[in-house]
Parts: C-alpha cells; sequence; structure tokens
C-alpha cells in the first residue's frame, strides 16, 4: 500500500511540472505574438547591459554646433548616343 502512495505522488509531481511547462510554453507564445515588440525594449533596459544604438547620443554634447549645409551646384550627366558603345570596342580584338 505505501508503494501505490509513492507512486500517487511521484505521478502527481510529475503530472504538476508537465502542467507548469505547458503553462510557460502557453504564456510565451502568446507573449510573443502580443507582447512588448522589439522597437519598445527601451523602456526594458536591463541594469548594467549598454544599449547598441544610443551610444552616441549618451556621447555627444548636446550643445555642439551643427555644422552649415552648402548648397552643391545641380550637374547633368551627358547622354550616350546609340552605337557609341560599338564605337569604342570596335578596335579592341575578340
Amino acid at each position: 500500500m505505501p508503494d501505490i502512495g509513492q507512486e500517487y505522488k511521484k505521478q502527481i509531481k510529475e503530472l504538476e511540472q508537465q502542467v507548469r511547462l505547458l503553462k510557460e510554453q502557453v504564456d510565451f507564445l502568446t507573449r510573443k505574438p502580443y507582447g512588448t515588440k522589439s522597437e519598445k525594449t527601451s523602456a526594458l533596459e536591463i541594469e548594467g547591459q549598454m544599449s547598441l544604438f544610443n551610444e552616441l547620443e549618451s556621447c555627444a554634447d548636446p550643445d555642439a554646433h551643427e555644422p552649415d549645409l552648402v548648397e552643391v551646384e545641380k550637374h547633368l550627366r551627358k547622354r550616350k548616343h546609340a552605337g557609341q558603345r560599338e564605337e569604342l570596342i570596335k578596335d579592341i580584338p575578340r
């Protein structure tokens, strides 16, 4: 009789562990499509872990002078005429 009780307790523990594992899987799989997205991880920063993308903003001087914009003159490319390539490669041996 005590062996049957021990077996039942062992089986109950195994089933409880299996239920806990399945609940974790369900939570993970529902959190994956409906949870917070990777773009919103700034609120979830972990203490002591550096951010990959904010290093320039954290090191930069906020009072730094912005460089002046220089306007560049526009230019147009010359259009190649039909047959121009054949004229360029006519002397190259094949």
